[in-house]
Parts: C-alpha cells; sequence; structure tokens
C-alpha cells in the first residue's frame, strides 16, 4: 500500500514543501555546474586511471632510452622493445579487470566504428605483411590502445574530467622532459639534428609533435581563464608559464611541421572560443600582431624555417618529394591493401634512405592501400564533424571540449603533412588522434545530457512568470 503524503498536506505546508519554480531551476543549474567542480566519488585510481594509462602508453612508445639503428629490418628484441610490450599488456589487463564490462547492445557513434574497422584492417595486414613480426606488434598496440578508449567510453563513470586530468598529467609530463633535456642535452645523431631540442634519444620530429599538443593543450588553458570547467585547476600563471616552456621548446626543436599546426591549431581554438565581437577583435588584433612580426623579423623567420638547408633541399622538402615519389610507386604495385603496418619504413629505407612516408596520408596508403586510406580519411573526417556539431552555445564543458578538439584535429592534421605520426601506429600523434575519438563520445553524451535538461528548465523558469487570474 502506498500514500501520497503531499496531497495530505495542508495547504501551508504543500506551498511550502514545493519550493518555487525559481529555486528549483537555480538549483538545477547549481546543481549542473557542480557536477562539473566536484571532485568525482571514488579513490584517486579511479579518477586517474584513465589519464595514467594513455600516459604510460606515450612513455612505452615514445620515449626512446637508447639509439638503434633504423627501419624495421634492424628491429631485433631487446629489454626496451620487451619493457614497451609489457607496459602495454599491462594497461589491457588494468582496463579490463578494473573498468571492463560486459558488451551490451547500444548505439555506437560512426567515428567508434570506424576506429574498429581501422583496427581490424591493422591485424588483417599481418597476414600478407613484408615484415609479418613487426607488424603484429604494432597491430597489437594499436588493439590495446581501442580496447582502452573503448572501455573508457563503455563505463558509466566517465566523464571529460577524466581527459582534463589526462591533458594536465601531459603537461606534467612534456614539462619535466623539458627540464631534463635542458640539463642533460642529447647527442645529435646526424647533421639533420643538429641545433635542434629534444631528450634522452629521441628524434627532435616527435619532441617537436609532443611539445605542439602541448602547446595547444596550454594554450586552451590560458585563454579559457578561470570559468567554470571539469578536472584539475591550476594557477592561470602556472598554464602562462607551460604555454611558455612547452612553446619555446617547440620552436627550438625545429619541427617545422608541428609549428604550422601549433599556429593553426592556436587560431582554430581562438576562433572556436570566441564569437561576435570577441572574435573580431581578436582577428583585428592577430592581423596586426602577425604583419608586425612578418615585417619586423622576415629574416628570422626565414632562416628559422630553412634551417640552414641549401636551395636543393628545400626544393625537395628534405627529400620527401623523392620519398612521396617512392610512395606512389608502391601504392601502384599494391593498392588495395597495401604491404601491412610498418611496411612503410622498410620500403623507404631500403629505396632512398628515409624511414616512414613522412605524411600521414600516404603512410595509411602505403600501409593498409585504398581499404584503409579511404577509412583512415573517414574517420578523420567523422571527427572533425562531430567535434563542429557539438553545440557551442551549451554548457561551458561542452563548449571548451568542442574548442580543444577540433584544435587538437587541426594541429594533427597540419603537422601529418611532414609528419607519418597520425597515420602511422603507436605514437604520440597517433594516440592523440584515439584520445579524440573518446573525447568526442564523451562531449557527445554531455551535449545530449544538456539538451535533456534544456525543455525541464525552461518549463521550470515558465512555471514562475505570475499569471493574471479574474476574479
Amino acid at each position: 500500500m502506498s500514500f501520497d503524503l503531499t496531497n495530505r498536506l495542508p495547504a501551508t505546508r504543500q506551498s511550502a514543501a514545493r519550493l518555487p519554480a525559481t529555486r528549483q531551476s537555480h538549483r538545477s543549474r547549481a546543481s549542473a555546474a557542480a557536477s562539473t567542480s566536484t571532485v568525482e566519488p571514488g579513490t584517486w585510481i579511479d579518477r586517474w586511471w584513465f589519464a595514467i594509462c594513455l600516459t604510460a602508453l606515450i612513455l612505452a612508445s615514445d620515449y626512446k632510452f637508447r639509439t638503434r639503428d633504423s627501419g624495421v629490418q634492424s628491429s631485433s628484441i631487446d629489454s626496451a622493445i620487451i619493457l614497451e610490450l609489457a607496459i602495454y599488456a599491462a594497461v589491457a589487463l588494468f582496463a579490463i579487470n578494473r573498468h571492463g564490462r560486459p558488451p551490451r547492445i547500444a548505439r555506437v557513434p560512426v567515428h567508434v566504428y570506424l576506429a574498429c574497422f581501422l583496427t581490424g584492417l591493422t591485424a588483417l595486414s599481418v597476414v600478407s605483411a613484408e615484415f609479418p613480426a613487426y607488424t603484429l606488434v604494432r597491430a597489437g598496440q594499436m588493439a590495446i590502445l581501442l580496447l582502452l578508449i573503448l572501455v573508457f567510453i563503455a563505463s558509466p563513470d566517465s566523464s571529460s574530467a577524466h581527459l582534463h586530468r589526462f591533458t594536465h598529467l601531459y603537461l606534467a609530463l612534456v614539462a619535466l622532459s623539458i627540464v631534463y633535456g635542458v640539463a642533460r642535452p642529447s647527442t645529435p645523431l646526424s647533421r639533420l639534428q643538429e641545433g635542434r631540442f629534444t631528450w634522452l634519444a629521441i628524434h627532435p620530429t616527435v619532441s617537436g609533435m609532443v611539445t605542439g599538443l602541448a602547446t595547444i593543450v596550454a594554450f586552451a588553458y590560458v585563454i579559457w581563464g578561470g570559468r567554470d570547467r571539469p578536472g584539475p585547476r591550476w594557477p592561470r600563471l602556472l598554464y602562462i608559464a607551460l604555454l611558455l616552456g612547452v612553446g619555446g621548446a617547440m620552436l627550438a626543436a625545429h619541427t617545422r611541421g608541428a609549428v604550422l599546426g601549433a599556429i593553426i591549431g592556436g587560431l582554430v581554438l581562438a576562433f572556436a572560443l570566441y564569437h561576435g565581437a570577441a572574435r573580431v577583435r581578436l582577428l583585428a588584433g592577430l592581423t596586426t600582431a602577425g604583419a608586425i612580426g612578418v615585417l619586423a623579423g622576415s629574416e628570422m623567420l626565414a632562416a628559422y624555417f630553412t634551417r640552414g638547408d641549401d636551395p636543393a633541399e628545400l626544393a625537395s622538402l628534405n627529400s620527401r618529394t623523392e620519398l612521396w615519389a617512392v610512395a606512389i610507386s608502391a601504392v601502384q604495385r599494391q593498392p588495395m591493401f597495401g604491404y601491412g603496418v610498418g611496411a612503410s619504413r622498410g620500403i623507404f629505407e631500403a629505396d632512398i634512405g628515409l624511414g616512414g612516408a613522412h605524411n600521414a596520408a600516404l603512410n595509411v596508403l602505403v600501409d593498409l592501400g585504398l581499404v584503409g586510406a579511404v577509412c583512415w580519411l573517414a574517420l578523420v573526417v567523422a571527427i572533425i564533424v562531430g567535434a563542429l556539431r557539438l553545440p557551442g552555445t551549451t554548457s561551458a564543458a561542452v563548449r571548451l571540449d568542442r574548442s580543444m578538439l577540433i584544435s587538437i584535429m587541426a594541429f594533427l592534421m597540419i603537422a601529418g603533412i611532414f609528419s607519418e605520426g597520425p597515420g602511422a601506429v603507436a605514437n604520440v600523434a597517433s594516440t592523440w588522434l584515439f584520445v579524440c575519438i573518446a573525447w568526442l563520445s564523451i562531449a557527445q553524451r554531455d551535449a545530449q545530457r544538456d539538451a535533456q535538461r534544456a525543455p525541464a528548465d525552461a518549463r521550470a523558469a515558465g512555471s514562475s512568470t505570475p499569471s493574471v487570474v479574474d476574479s
């Protein structure tokens, strides 16, 4: 038996029991804001597990502590490779054991379908790969990264706060790496690496990509300021100091693709965050500053981007045009499914002495053929279109997530013109590409939640308007 206690209350108590609609709407908005700023329940590992797992994968795949011969032919198993594979395996076991859930029928976003299909093509490429052992290892690493992303998306406890914890942990990692690189300068391995900043035994192109992504993230938090958002909150002066540090390290790495990507990514970020008159003022300020910079430092800019190369090297984009010609010739011989993941490193090393396609789309085309390239391009387009379709006028958290997603994808695509990173496997750029898959899924979930909450708030606000009743 059940009772409606509200109907049994006296009229005065009923009115006291019912909060005014305006107070209800204020409370709903306050609770919505608090959901993005309060600390989530659970232990610290429940709050930081995703950030730690992603950072562990980046450390394992990109942080090299020793030099080796380039190319896949010389990729013999040693203790460093065993450690890298062990870290990937530990991440997979942790994600499944602590946060894995039985699969259930649910609506899956198109970008997640495309990521699964691309990973499946990577695994199938082992069958006809030029270097089967290397392809098998890289396919396994890509499968583990996808598994981590899928577990995170499927978890009901996942939120954008987890992604902002990752960006903060990433900033801390890059800052510590820069300090180490300044204290213990790395020895250049060739003439092309002389005068370029890096740390440990990481190639300056990779360190430029690492610091370029950190520059986009730090710039986002600087211009966002003290407005409400999920995740950790550091003092704004600290974000400014981090921006100066990682941005300076990016410039010192002399990775031209990363610098160009950071400039365009920063512009995209600012334009996505600002609207109306603020955007016009921003455009005017950036145009003025850019014109002054070009006029005052044109010789310095030319010297920076040429890096002392002779005209023949500049004309061939440091042998990239020759490499791309070899790539096109290789694709013509095996167009549909390619040569297997990682094959581009061996093919180009054998022909012109360079490893990798130095272009993300060409790298996918050589490794996975036309089928893989179409799938990869569709995945990139799906992420960008999905981010653009996120409402820019809803909650502050969704607006920030939308802006950071678009700017990070802009950076990856611009940098990918000169580097194979976003189109390769097990590197910082490809890891961030999969992070964008997870970020978009969570942002879409948050936007849908806000859209469902808006009518209730509107009805509550409307019911609070006093009405005139004829007596």
